[in-house]
């Protein structure tokens, strides 16, 4: 039995226990459908911690914020996973800067038509609604649909993925920041999970990418002071504490 047939069958488990519609993202499933819409209150939006707040300057650019920040308001952790026993930190490892668009909504068809065709259109099958920070504020989730992120493959197979903010207008052009990471699928877990494969693969992959295909090209690299350490209480695996710098005019 292939691999995809395993997880469609363990996907349908899914469903039949939950009596609606789920994809498997880590080992915790996303519900959709009825449930999704049995509350028609929204709840009010969770603090974000300090620690999910945290920027660095950046020459000529807005203040950048280290960290992808879940729903919850804590730095995104991968879903609660662990690396040789510390928690996950996700960090920002990608800026987009676009000079040429006339407003927000522009920059941002132009920046899904970029992802798009250079291999990263919205898929679905990833957890959403995170926040990233540009100058202090608090930027949503591009892509805009739920539980979408931009990803070379569907979720069944491995891939690379990621979640971008913004923007932010900034004096150079319209500011986004990036999550990207590389995860892989562990069909020996029931139902099949995401598990981490690496950050910086995923950066350079996207930065490559971008470059031939699109009006985006590759600028510079820059710190941003957010790998972990042995001497850190978690870990951001194989992450060097840099970020791609992409422009387009």
């Amino acid at each position: 039995m292939s691999r995809r047939v395993l997880h469609l069958l363990a996907t349908a488990a899914c469903a039949a226990l939950l009596g609606t519609g789920c994809t498997t993202v880590n080992d915790r499933p996303t519900v959709s459908g009825a449930s999704a819409a049995a509350s028609s209150v929204a709840a009010p939006a969770p603090t974000v911690s300090p620690a999910a707040m945290a920027t660095v300057p950046v020459p000529g650019l807005p203040a950048i914020g280290q960290w992808m920040i879940a729903p919850d308001g804590q730095i995104a952790a991968w879903l609660g996973m662990s690396l040789n026993g510390k928690p996950f930190r996700e960090p920002i490892n990608t800026i987009f800067v676009d000079a040429g668009a006339p407003d927000a909504a522009g920059a941002k068809a132009r920046l899904v038509d970029a992802m798009t065709a250079a291999g990263y259109p919205p898929r679905t099958g990833h957890s959403s609604g995170y926040r990233g920070v540009i100058g202090g504020r608090l930027e949503s989730q591009l892509p805009e649909q739920k539980d979408h992120a931009f990803s070379t493959r569907p979720f069944e197979m491995d891939n690379n993925h990621g979640r971008i903010f913004g923007p932010f207008r900034g004096d150079t052009g319209w500011v986004f920041i990036g999550a990207l990471s590389r995860e892989n699928v562990d069909y020996d877990h029931v139902p099949p999970q995401h598990v981490y494969s690496s950050f910086n693969r995923a950066r350079d992959e996207l930065a490559q990418a971008l470059t031939a295909t699109g009006v985006y090209q590759l600028d510079a690299t820059v710190p941003l002071r957010n790998a972990g350490g042995p001497n850190t209480p978690f870990t951001t695996g194989d992450h060097d504490g840099n970020a791609a710098v992409l422009r387009a005019g």
